[in-house]
């Protein structure tokens, strides 16, 4: 349709989706890319794009690509989650994180936005806070490695160590190459045994 002359913005979407989904990440780049020449206020094409910048581990044109997304639709939840996990990763400008994952979650209340206000929370070292969002998440997604892992070092932080044990277990067996798990697993095992 494209090779065709068809200009429509869901065509570049889908065939980017197809091929990311495909793992064609280079390949849906450019078709992201070739739509957003055609359609440069797009936002779910800057979004889709942003995804593929992610999926190659390039964050920080994820990043930018993200902040186009807000530049065309500011109140956009997913956006304004993704920036905000990014800090709440880097430990960087986590006031201005909990800002923007307070305005996705009020749009839209999914497990990941809730992961991302318990984790921007547990960096903040206000772990109540961060216990009650991320047991939040995993009520919505029990099936999600990484949220577990999340719960896991908020009650590691709150010293339950039980709980701790248990969470950590509970993610090693959503996602069994976690070597980051399994290390911390292992030393809350060696250090506060709950058996």
């Amino acid at each position: 349709a494209i090779e065709a002359g068809t200009q429509t913005v869901n065509i570049y979407y889908y065939l980017s989706a197809f091929l990311a989904e495909s793992s064609r990440f280079a390949a849906a780049g450019q078709v992201a890319r070739q739509g957003l020449e055609v359609f440069p206020q797009d936002a779910s094409l800057h979004y889709q794009l942003a995804v593929i910048y992610e999926r190659l581990d390039d964050r920080k044109q994820a990043l930018l690509e993200m902040e186009q997304v807000l530049l065309v639709e500011p109140q956009n939840p997913d956006a304004l989650n993704f920036i905000a996990y990014h800090y709440a990763e880097l430990g960087e400008n986590l006031d201005q994180a909990l800002v923007q994952a307070r305005m996705a979650l009020e749009k839209k209340q999914t497990s990941y936005i809730y992961d991302t206000l318990g984790w921007i929370y547990y960096r903040m070292q206000r772990y109540d806070e961060a216990r009650d969002y991320l047991e939040k998440a995993v009520e919505l997604a029990p099936a999600d490695p990484l949220i577990q892992d999340h719960l896991g070092d908020v009650y590691a932080a709150q010293q339950r160590w039980e709980e701790a044990e248990k969470t950590y277990r509970k993610s090693l067996e959503l996602d069994k190459t976690s070597t980051t798990v399994d290390a911390k697993l292992q030393l809350l095992i060696k250090d506060h045994s709950t058996r």
